[in-house]
């Protein structure tokens, strides 16, 4: 197999002619006329840029913790469990001991069922 011919060498025309474009260094991350880094979040898509942005406002997308630190349900003010379907299987840690779930199936269109020591309604979307 014979090795490939090598280039030929750029002439000094091609090399004198004006460039249409800024030719200052620049590195990868900036934009033209500006001499800073772009920051993350200029470059950020998906999952990534909805994390920065949460973090711009002081929130962390990722903490899906909140029911975490909701009342339990009670009989006049249940847990709200929403879905697209007509039901739910709902399970509630026994305050004694956090590994028993006690678990139970919510109806939509029917009263607050007790399930553990909490109670819970359905709710559909």
């Amino acid at each position: 197999r014979a090795a490939p011919a090598p280039l030929a060498p750029a002439s000094r025309a091609a090399m004198a002619v004006a460039p249409t474009h800024d030719m200052r260094a620049r590195c990868f991350a900036t934009f033209p006329g500006d001499d800073k880094p772009a920051l993350d979040i200029d470059h950020a898509t998906g999952l990534e840029l909805k994390e920065l942005q949460a973090l711009a406002e002081g929130k962390d997308f990722f903490d899906h913790y909140a029911f975490l630190k909701a009342p339990n349900g009670t009989k006049e003010a249940p847990v709200v469990v929403t879905s697209s379907m007509p039901y739910r299987i709902v399970g509630a840690t026994d305050p004694d001991d956090d590994s028993i779930v006690h678990w139970g199936r919510v109806e939509a269109g029917k009263p607050p069922i007790k399930i553990g020591e909490e109670w819970f309604v359905h709710k559909a979307e």
